[in-house]
């Protein structure tokens, strides 16, 4: 679920709008602007308050410490958790049925966003979309503030693609960000990782094709992944030329892009393996089953 559960973007509005409130009559921002339970807002007024909150966030500290609102312990937590947050421009889309904030601004980084009420990608009108927002903490989840500026931008396949790419880049250093309760910091990637991630499909090993070599000259060791990854992505190409001459049901095993063992079953091409590979060398094959007419 990509929303706050109702109870909890109800108890959003109730501190979000306390502070907008004790924001405005500090700012001065709005003449006549009423309490939010004796008026209604304008959108506009309220985005010109919330923008000045996150330019001077000392005001959060003010409305804590003050609590004019009379907020109680949790209450107050949860606004004080908003001193920290991330204001910018986001690329907002799904990814495994989370809403991601991504911004390339500086150093990419993923967010997993949830929206209030309502989702996130419901409100939007397309994906991948262009927005200005301010994303907060909100019970060691990530939300934001009620509101966020569209741009009406369409994008190529080729922005698309090297959005893909970028974020695949901020996964390995980072993660999927999913709190702003804690320091985020890059995660230490092994090399195996590392490799693994440069080879994951097409057009992260062209990007990386330099980097892929660097890493198998300074470790060897590598050398079975590469291998073995490499044989998996020749895999749909032999399928599909297995299907044009009828090959028959069967276990294949293919290092780099060359076929080296076959069977009628998986345990038959691993002992097969043990007679054409070295020992050390066996983990540089990729096995794989082939049905019949499948491509």
């Amino acid at each position: 679920m990509a929303t706050l559960e109702d109870s909890d973007a109800k108890l959003f509005y109730k501190i979000n709008n306390e502070l907008i409130y004790f924001a405005n009559s500090r700012f001065k921002l709005i003449n006549n602007f009423p309490r939010p339970e004796k008026g209604t807002w304008e959108k506009e007024d309220i985005q010109k308050i919330v923008e000045r909150i996150y330019s001077e966030p000392k005001i959060i500290v003010s409305f804590c410490s003050e609590n004019p609102a009379m907020l109680n312990k949790e209450e107050i937590e949860v606004a004080k958790s908003w001193k920290v947050f991330v204001k910018g421009k986001f690329l907002v889309f799904s990814n495994n049925s989370k809403t991601i904030f991504f911004s390339s601004e500086k150093e990419p980084k993923a967010y997993e966003v949830h929206g209030l009420y309502d989702e996130i990608l419901d409100i939007v009108p397309f994906e991948p979309i262009m927005i200005e927002a301010i994303i907060i903490s909100f019970k060691g989840k990530i939300t934001y503030t009620g509101s966020f500026r569209l741009y009406n931008m369409s994008f190529g396949g080729g922005y698309k693609r090297g959005l893909k790419l970028d974020f695949e880049k901020s996964k390995l250093k980072f993660g999927i960000i999913s709190s702003l309760d804690n320091l985020i910091e890059e995660k230490k990637q092994s090399d195996e990782e590392t490799l693994r991630f440069y080879l994951k499909n097409k057009q992260n090993r062209d990007e990386y094709w330099s980097e892929i070599n660097e890493l198998l000259i300074n470790n060897p060791s590598l050398k079975n992944i590469y291998n073995n990854e490499i044989g998996k992505s020749y895999v749909k190409q032999i399928k599909a030329i297995f299907s044009d001459i009828s090959v028959k049901n069967g276990w294949f095993a293919i290092v780099n892009s060359q076929i080296v063992a076959s069977g009628k079953t998986k345990d038959e091409v691993i002992e097969r393996l043990k007679d054409v590979l070295p020992d050390d060398k066996i983990s540089s094959a990729y096995i794989f089953e082939y049905n019949g007419d499948e491509k």
